[in-house]
């Protein structure tokens, strides 16, 4: 998968009778600003439910069928945003990963500056 498939889904919903392009940028607006402060976090967390790691990508993807059943541009436009922010970690969407409380609905692990650095996902160290 890359980039240019996401943009092919995007042309595919542009086409659907409901669909509308302010509501879409408004959308597609509310996801920036929500992963911005996400990422601008000097080590954002990862985020688990029960115990699975969950990438915002992979809420995105589950979003899409929420905005074509609701017919709703706004949430088509915010799970894009999810999706395109994530996109360099597609491949990991659905692997759901041990960690965090399993026994907790959902947890937010923290990172350390080390594991950031290692990773090179953090913003600002």
């Amino acid at each position: 998968m890359n980039i240019s498939d996401l943009e092919e889904l995007k042309s595919e919903w542009e086409k659907l009778v409901f669909f509308n392009k302010q509501e879409f940028d408004k959308g597609l607006e509310r996801a920036i600003d929500v992963t911005k402060n996400w990422n601008e976090q000097p080590n954002p967390g990862k985020v688990f439910i029960k115990g699975r790691r969950v990438h915002h990508g992979a809420a995105g993807a589950a979003l899409v069928a929420v905005g074509i059943i609701g017919k709703s541009s706004q949430t088509l436009g915010f799970a894009y945003g999810l999706m395109e922010d994530d996109f360099d970690d597609a491949e990991d969407w659905f692997k759901f990963e041990k960690g965090g409380d399993p026994k907790s609905f959902l947890s937010i692990e923290q990172r350390t500056n080390f594991e950031c650095y290692q990773e090179k996902t953090c913003s600002k160290l």
